[in-house]
């Protein structure tokens, strides 16, 4: 993939760029319908519907017609998918990463301590090539 990227000029880049940033505002579109009309009604939204909210949004008129609808439909697929009884609390920290609960009464907690290290890591090595970088004058790399 990277190889492909690699090939493309900088307009197709910056056009595709484009389009995968709007491609995921659509899709954040749609969700916030789907999840509006739940909330409302208790029902998910179905495609149809979904689509004559969203045929007028600049997202959607970005995107060709094809690219755009087959957002709607697999946001509509997903959302089927989902068991409304189960559910996910995540609290983000430093120390854990994230500690999770469900609604089935499970936990877990995904450590954050290698991670932080690692940043800290990071953070020293660039302080010390910062360092010797001032110290040679160098404008920028």
């Amino acid at each position: 993939m990277k190889e492909q990227v690699k090939q493309l000029t900088k307009e197709d880049y910056n056009n595709l760029r484009l389009l995968s940033h709007v491609a995921k505002n659509l899709t954040n579109e749609v969700l916030y319908h789907t999840r509006q009309y739940y909330f409302q009604t208790g029902k998910g939204l179905k495609y149809k519907n979904n689509y004559q909210r969203l045929k007028s949004s600049e997202n959607y008129n970005m995107l060709n017609s094809n690219m755009a609808q087959q957002i709607i439909k697999e946001v509509e697929e997903i959302q089927s998918n989902v068991d409304k009884n189960k559910a996910l609390a995540i609290d983000f920290g430093v120390n854990n990463l994230a500690t999770c609960v469900t609604s089935t009464g499970e936990t877990f907690l995904v450590d954050g301590r290698k991670l932080k290290s690692i940043n800290q890591w990071y953070n020293k090595e660039n302080a010390r090539l910062q360092s010797i970088k001032d110290k040679q004058a160098i404008l920028s790399l």
